[in-house]
């Protein structure tokens, strides 16, 4: 039950962001080694409180990697999804259930890659 993650796989390496060779381990050691507040991602044009920022940046730091496999429970405002936004310079756009969240970055300095995501309550997948 590693939906969230294969997702975020199969995105990264068909968009060319990561090596077909990266494994999800090795995905979420990056993001780990990479967390930031992410001051410069919006979410539906909103910026994060300094709160939201600590909160997402302590979920990450605390996320437990033997845990990959035991499945993850996406939120709309997901951490990780702010984080894949910053790290790899792209934006997001995540259909949750029946609302759509999109994350991008506040510095309109380049046009960023848009990566894909759909997800229920029960699964998560790349579009």
């Amino acid at each position: 039950m590693s939906c969230f993650w294969d997702g975020i796989l199969s995105s990264l390496v068909r968009n060319r962001l990561i090596q077909n060779t990266m494994t999800i381990v090795d995905i979420v050691k990056l993001l780990k080694s990479r967390n930031t507040l992410n001051p410069f991602v919006t979410c539906n044009r909103q910026q994060l409180t300094q709160q939201q920022m600590h909160e997402n940046y302590r979920h990450i730091q605390d996320y437990d990697i033997s845990t990959i496999n035991q499945g993850y429970l996406c939120s709309g405002w997901d951490p990780f999804l702010f984080l894949i936004c910053n790290v790899f310079n792209v934006n997001i756009v995540h259909e949750y259930i029946s609302t759509t969240f999109y994350f991008s970055h506040l510095c309109q300095c380049q046009k960023y890659l848009t990566l894909r995501f759909r997800s229920s309550a029960s699964h998560f997948e790349a579009n």
